[in-house]
């Protein structure tokens, strides 16, 4: 019954945007005090919400909630860190 499908799909696509504009300002925050950089805060948590959107769709999490999204957060932050320190040691070789 693909109709069925699409509804629970298009139930659970309303939830989490639901959920999304909500935790952005929650979210921003978290990524913005652990980076100081409002700008960078701004494109994390674009980041982390299109990674989190893509877990969804995919049916990767258990339960969504704005603590989940933060984790996903933390983890585009962290990843941030490692990518401008990996482009840090590379300058300081040349």
């Amino acid at each position: 019954m693909p109709g069925a499908h699409s509804s629970a799909v298009s139930a659970g696509a309303a939830e989490f945007r639901a959920l999304c504009i909500t935790a952005i300002p929650e979210v921003y925050q978290f990524v913005c005090r652990r980076c100081g950089d409002p700008d960078l805060a701004k494109d994390l948590t674009a980041e982390a919400l299109l990674a989190a959107a893509l877990r969804v769709r995919d049916g990767e999490p258990g339960e969504v909630t704005t603590a989940w999204i933060k984790s996903v957060a933390r983890n585009k932050l962290l990843e941030h860190w490692r990518r401008s320190e990996r482009e840090q040691r590379r300058l300081r070789l040349l």
